[in-house]
């Protein structure tokens, strides 16, 4: 059993007869209890920065956990004595020095279960919350920066990813980049009111003639015209605007792409969600603002072309080289309509109009009607061409023949066709080559005379006959032989030509301008 011993003064240490206990780490004696003077307290120095190592209270500790060992009693009661001196005077020193902690540490002692264990506990808790704060210090000073808030763990892990270069996140430059965007569509949406304004004031002016207001009408007239002419005005700057901020924007996609990796894999590195929605959102913004500027262009070119076709009806006929001119840029302003629709009939589209006749859908024009080889850009009526250039389609009308993107295209894959036949078929005469070429695998009596009529004409173009192989022609004598076929095909006729129709021409059947998205 312990004994109680009353403390004199605030300099204590109590007297505890040993006794062994099967909890406590090993048994010891206190030193007996100090004179009632009061003891001078020595001069005392800052603590050395090791001096966690040899705390006293921290050997307890670990000794409490540390199986028991035999000892003297003569051996512990010594060290117990000069341990106990030390472990006030620090204490009491840690008391009064030792910045408070954030957290505060609770000390028990097992083992000790006297009226002197609360005390001990305060006097020695000062000293383990120095002990943690020194380590926490000893932690900033090992990474090189001050220690302010710890993160959160999933935040650390994704610093400690971010400073690896295993994720990528968005650009320094993006913020400043958004900003450009954004005040450039602020001057864009200002420049819509003023446009909207104006278009307003166009829609008050009055519009019905009477004999009362015959007046205000002419007026009203007069003011239209100026009106109309600032709307251009206002959105031309539109345009303009409408172009800067998408400059703005190209930018800052550039400001991404060139930090994205060039390959992936498990050791790419990682790129943030917020990349990507930041991708998506500037693509997004970018691809509304290129379709209301090209609205607005386009808009613009429909009222030039008719602008153009009041001009050509007021210029005399007389006047061709200004009626060229405007007609060139009428054509160029057609193409520009049908090349930038967004909905549209693809090139090659063939089909039936309304009134039965055949069509075909090119790039900037619909051909209706007149010959097949015309209509089909194909003069020599080639029936399969799969390695030609210009091709787009493929007619089933008759037999069926190959569409070419424009005339040229189909004269060369006429003469290439006779070009390849005499490299890989050298001993082939005129006449069985003109049967494959007229007739394909067709070898029908009807085939076979339409062929041997065939032979006759080309006979009589050429003055070829129709036993000499291909390989004993001459250049000369091949391009006279690909000519006659050309015009035997009808690529050479002007006699069936049909209509051709553009946007270049407000006059054009809405059902053709719907095919070439003219009005879209």
């Amino acid at each position: 059993m312990y004994k109680q011993v009353k403390k004199p003064s605030s300099s204590w240490s109590p007297t505890v007869q040993k006794k062994p206990s099967k909890f406590g780490p090993q048994p010891y004696k206190v030193q007996p209890k100090l004179s009632q003077a009061p003891k001078e307290m020595p001069a005392y120095t800052p603590l050395a920065t090791d001096w966690i190592t040899d705390n006293p209270i921290l050997r307890s500790l670990e000794a409490a956990s540390a199986p028991p060992q035999e000892e003297s009693e003569g051996e512990n009661s010594a060290q117990l004595s000069t341990e106990s001196e030390t472990i006030q005077r620090q204490a009491e020193s840690a008391a009064h020095d030792t910045p408070s902690p954030r957290v505060q540490r609770k000390l028990t002692l097992d083992g000790l279960d006297n009226e002197y264990q609360p005390e001990v506990i305060e006097r020695a808790n000062p000293v383990l919350n120095g002990l943690n704060q020194f380590k926490v210090q000893r932690q900033e000073e090992s990474v090189g920066e001050e220690l302010i808030e710890q993160p959160v763990a999933g935040e650390e892990v994704l610093q400690r990813q971010e400073e690896s270069g295993n994720t990528i996140t968005l650009p320094p430059e993006y913020a400043e980049r958004v900003a450009q965007i954004e005040t450039r569509k602020q001057a864009t949406q200002s420049q819509r009111e003023v446009r909207d304004k104006l278009k307003a004031d166009l829609s008050h002016l009055p519009k019905a003639s009477t004999e009362e207001n015959k007046q205000e009408i002419r007026d009203a007239l007069e003011q239209e015209k100026i009106i109309k002419g600032e709307i251009v005005t206002a959105e031309n700057y539109l345009i303009e605007l409408l172009g800067n901020e998408i400059a703005a924007i190209d930018e800052a996609l550039k400001d991404i792409y060139k930090i994205l990796p060039n390959k992936s894999g498990g050791d790419a590195p990682k790129v943030s969600s917020e990349v990507w929605a930041g991708i998506s959102q500037l693509e997004k913004e970018k691809k509304e603002a290129e379709r209301e500027r090209l609205t607005l262009k386009r808009g613009h070119v429909r009222d030039e072309i008719r602008a153009i076709e009041e001009k050509l009806k007021q210029l005399p006929v007389a006047n061709s080289k200004e009626r060229k001119e405007l007609e060139d840029r009428k054509k160029e302003l057609g193409e520009f309509l049908s090349s930038t629709a967004e909905t549209r009939t693809s090139p090659g589209t063939v089909g039936k109009d309304l009134a039965g006749q055949g069509y075909v859908v090119y790039q900037n024009e619909v051909k209706v009607g007149g010959a097949l080889p015309w209509r089909n850009n194909n003069p020599g009526n080639v029936t399969i061409a799969s390695n030609a250039e210009g091709v787009i389609g493929f007619n089933p009308e008759g037999i069926g023949f190959v569409v070419f993107k424009d005339w040229e295209s189909g004269v060369k894959a006429s003469g290439k066709w006779w070009d390849d036949r005499k490299t890989k078929s050298p001993g082939d005469n005129i006449e069985n080559a003109i049967l494959i070429y007229s007739q394909g695998l067709n070898r029908s009596e009807k085939a076979l005379k339409e062929a041997d009529k065939y032979n006759e004409e080309v006979e009589s173009w050429t003055g070829l006959k129709r036993t000499r192989t291909l390989g004993s022609l001459s250049e000369e004598e091949l391009a006279q032989l690909k000519l006659a076929i050309l015009r035997k095909e009808g690529g050479l006729s002007k006699l069936n030509v049909g209509t051709s129709h553009t946007c270049a021409s407000t006059s054009s059947p809405l059902e053709y301008r719907h095919l070439l998205g003219c009005d879209n």
